[in-house]
């Protein structure tokens, strides 16, 4: 089930702890257990693949190999990749091996470079230790959730193409080149009532990843990339007249016992998906500027086991294809160029010209991967306490001015459609103003009355696509 965020009433009922299935297929208890969730036709499409599996160190792999040999992926080959360590007795130093140790499969190989990706991955930690990578695969999340056994606690599996990736609510998540999507595994040892604040920490750390490979591949002339989270699992590019004291999505209409909140149309108009159809263009001039836009966003389903969650993260970055919105190496080429003045130029290439600087996709998800490590390591130990400043000052909403339809003592039901004049008021029927101030202690958005400076807890109506819209309010105690 995904950490969808519905009303308390849904919410506590989807965390319910549930049975938990034995297991011995995984070293760190409890174990995962893995549902069958892929159709007929999918298995059909995915039968006879090769995956390309890198390991951090031998540990990994021996421990990766003897869960894939308690619980083989059907019809899939396995080409074992040397990424860095020393091989032991008994491992393949130089060819790869697939998971019965036949001979390399001659299939094609994902454009991902793993060694490449060892290189920036932190030694030790639980996220990312264990790469799979595939050329084409129907979704990595589904596969990755269908096999949850075999991979275990940790693994993060990328896919160069798509055929049927998902989003949140079931929609198709597009993935034309120049896309990076993974789906990653991680055991999680905190409490239900903890569920909210799971999205945040993955986006904080896809954030905080982002950042991070920016400044590992621009050295000390590295920007501040104008990018910020969407609540409550996007990531957005935000032009420079947008990151203070704007309101991302307008104003905005939808009903509830004590009011109607209300957001323009259109304000998260593009398709759920990091990117959109176009070529791989990764050295595009400056974004347009034309208000927020997507470039990524995540998605996480969740079992509850025992005495923790099951999480399968499935994330989508818009990475270098500029159409037709904007991706990230434009984002980084138009924030150089803006902060310096100068047109941004890294390296001499072979015929002594200059080429723009990439953000290359095996740096930006092992430091994404190593960011989650650090926020996932941070929130099982502390709570999301210590990483609420960091949230906050990462995503787009402080600030943010909504309205509210007032009823007089009494409200109508759903969603309405949004207001585009004040003459479209009924008799009775008033606007209030709340800003939203931050989060909740229960982990939704918490925002203030301007005229009475009355509290409230604002909850998605669970029926519109874009979470912001259709907001349901609730007064707080003083």
């Amino acid at each position: 089930m995904a950490t969808r965020f519905a009303s308390r009433h849904q919410l506590n009922h989807a965390f319910a702890p549930t049975s938990t299935l034995k297991s011995s297929l995984l070293s760190r208890p409890p174990l995962f257990k893995a549902p069958c969730l892929r159709s007929a036709a999918t298995m059909a499409q995915e039968a006879d693949i090769s995956l390309d599996v890198y390991c951090s160190s031998h540990k990994v792999q021996e421990e990766l190999q003897g869960r894939l040999q308690a619980a083989p992926l059907e019809g899939v080959h396995l080409r074992w990749q040397p990424a860095g360590f020393a091989p032991e007795h008994g491992t393949s130093s130089s060819g790869a091996v697939d998971q019965g140790g036949n001979a390399e499969s001659d299939q094609a190989q994902s454009s991902f470079d793993g060694p490449r990706y060892m290189a920036v991955l932190k030694r030790g930690g639980r996220m990312g230790q264990a790469l799979v990578t595939a050329q084409e695969m129907t979704s990595t999340q589904e596969f990755m959730r269908a096999n949850l056994a075999g991979f275990g606690d940790g693994v993060v599996l990328v896919a160069d193409r798509q055929t049927a990736g998902k989003g949140r609510g079931g929609n198709v998540w597009t993935s034309p080149a120049g896309c990076l999507m993974f789906s990653c595994s991680r055991q999680l040892g905190v409490l239900p009532n903890q569920a909210p604040f799971i999205n945040y920490v993955v986006c904080l750390g896809v954030v905080k990843g982002i950042q991070d490979a920016v400044r590992d591949c621009c050295g000390p002339d590295a920007p501040q990339l104008p990018i910020a989270i969407k609540w409550p699992n996007d990531i957005y590019y935000l032009p420079p007249k947008d990151l203070v004291g704007s309101s991302p999505t307008g104003p905005a209409t939808s009903s509830s016992s004590q009011g109607t909140s209300t957001s323009a149309p259109g304000a998260d108009s593009c398709r759920d998906s990091a990117a959109t159809d176009g070529a791989s263009v990764g050295s595009r001039a400056a974004p347009p500027s034309t208000g927020p836009q997507k470039i990524g966003g995540a998605l996480i389903h969740t079992t509850w086991s025992r005495d923790r969650f099951n999480l399968v993260t499935g994330i989508g970055l818009n990475l270098s294809n500029a159409h037709p919105t904007t991706c990230l190496n434009a984002i980084l080429k138009s924030s150089y160029e803006q902060g310096r003045g100068i047109s941004f130029q890294d390296s001499k290439g072979t015929d002594g010209g200059h080429e723009p600087l990439q953000l290359p996709q095996e740096v930006v998800l092992a430091h994404i991967m190593n960011r989650l490590d650090e926020c996932f390591q941070d929130f099982e130990e502390l709570g999301f306490g210590p990483l609420e400043a960091d949230y906050l000052a990462s995503w787009m909403h402080s600030g943010q001015q909504l309205q509210f339809l007032e009823h007089g003592e009494h409200s109508l039901p759903g969603y309405t459609e949004p207001l585009r004049h004040h003459q479209d008021l009924s008799s009775g029927t008033s606007l209030a103003s709340l800003t939203i101030q931050g989060l909740s202690p229960t982990g939704f958005l918490m925002a203030t009355e301007e005229s009475t400076g009355r509290r409230f807890e604002l909850t998605p109506d669970g029926n519109s696509l874009d979470m912001m819209a259709g907001l349901i309010r609730r007064k707080l105690p003083n």
